[in-house]
């Protein structure tokens, strides 16, 4: 069986989606055997391990829906949850907030934040105020952010310890997450499926399901 795009319709404007397919980990293959969300557990260790590491930090994750926080990165936190509690007995985790005092102390924390279509101005506005010693952001699906957004979290991260990771892929030259890549303090990382583990270390059993040395030979010799 074939399937294939008959037709593309304009439809009018609507809040950015990230595609996903209907399986429990709703991951794709895409151009340059590109796995999709595969940095989703790099955002999550590299939060909690900001927040634990650096007594009074402050993280902040940034996602064009709030779905997409709640699905991807923070489902991802969620699972790592009960080892990072052992650790850390006061933490708490709450819906898009994890409190390492517990209660609504918000002086040693993480919250996920939506930055949608429509938002951008409010939302840039709240974050001008983001200002502390050891502060992180994580920008989830960096393309689908807001220009204004972007500048606003560059712009509050001027202190010596405020860092930024920045996920997607940055495929075109004009959106945001390439831009920020560009630049010279910036160190760009881009991973494809050939630094898979089930490649690297010849053993198709590293993720199960994931991709083998042989789909990526015989997707090369198809398409070159």
């Amino acid at each position: 069986p074939v399937r294939a795009v008959r037709a593309v319709r304009p439809v009018g404007e609507e809040e950015c989606v990230c595609i996903s397919v209907d399986a429990d980990d709703q991951l794709y293959v895409t151009k340059d055997f590109i796995v999709t969300h595969n940095s989703i557990t790099l955002g999550a260790g590299g939060l909690l391990w900001f927040v634990a590491c650096w007594e009074n930090a402050r993280a902040f994750t940034v996602a064009p829906r709030e779905d997409q926080l709640k699905l991807n990165l923070w489902k991802e936190i969620t699972q790592l949850w009960p080892r990072f509690q052992k650790v850390f007995p006061t933490a708490e985790l709450g819906k898009l907030t994890l409190r390492m005092r517990g209660g609504i102390d918000d002086t040693w924390a993480a919250h996920g934040i939506t930055a949608q279509v429509g938002s951008d101005e409010d939302v840039a506005n709240r974050m001008r105020g983001f200002h502390a010693a050891h502060q992180l952001f994580v920008i989830e699906e960096g393309p689908g952010v807001d220009d204004a957004i972007w500048e606003t979290i560059e712009s509050t991260s001027g202190g010596a310890h405020n860092l930024i990771l920045g996920l997607g892929n940055p495929d075109s030259v004009h959106d945001p997450l390439h831009r920020f890549c560009q630049k010279s303090r910036v160190t760009d990382i881009r991973i494809s499926c050939f630094d898979y583990p089930n490649v690297v270390c010849d053993d198709p059993n590293v993720i199960a399901g994931a991709t083998s040395r042989e789909w990526i030979e015989d997707r090369t010799e198809k398409w070159g």
